[in-house]
């Protein structure tokens, strides 16, 4: 099926708008080489949950829930950095015991499974606290 969508020139041009916001213009080559992100183009902020996909494990304190917001993509004792879970655990745990954290996050939608041993020291240490949820 051709949609015609293309001009003769091979461009297509797309027309954009935020909500409540002015609509513009993108015009794409067929020569171009690399994806364009619709939220680039926007200025829209990506989800936290897509914030840093191939990181292995990492965390974000959301201060006006006073949310821990844990993201745990991959079941390995050591991230790509060589840097351990315990020690990133460890890290964590010190950052929690120094704010106000009402509710923990643990997010595994990116997480394909693997070992569950690598996650006792975050199950452990957060049973441990009297201060976390």
């Amino acid at each position: 099926m051709n949609l015609k969508i293309a001009g003769l020139d091979g461009r297509v041009r797309v027309m954009f708008a935020k909500p409540g916001g002015k609509p513009f213009t993108l015009e794409i080559s067929p020569n171009r080489q690399h994806m364009i992100e619709a939220g680039k183009v926007l200025k829209i902020s990506c989800p936290l949950y897509l914030k840093k996909p191939k990181t292995f494990y990492w965390f974000e304190y959301l201060p006006d829930s006073q949310a821990l917001y844990i993201q745990y993509n991959v079941c390995d004792f050591k991230d790509a950095t060589g840097n351990s879970f315990e020690n990133f655990t460890k890290k964590l745990f010190a950052f929690a015991d120094s704010h106000a954290v009402r509710r923990v996050i643990v997010d595994l939608r990116l997480n394909g499974g693997g070992c569950s041993n690598v996650i006792v020291p975050l199950l452990s240490g957060q049973g441990n606290r009297k201060r976390l949820p």
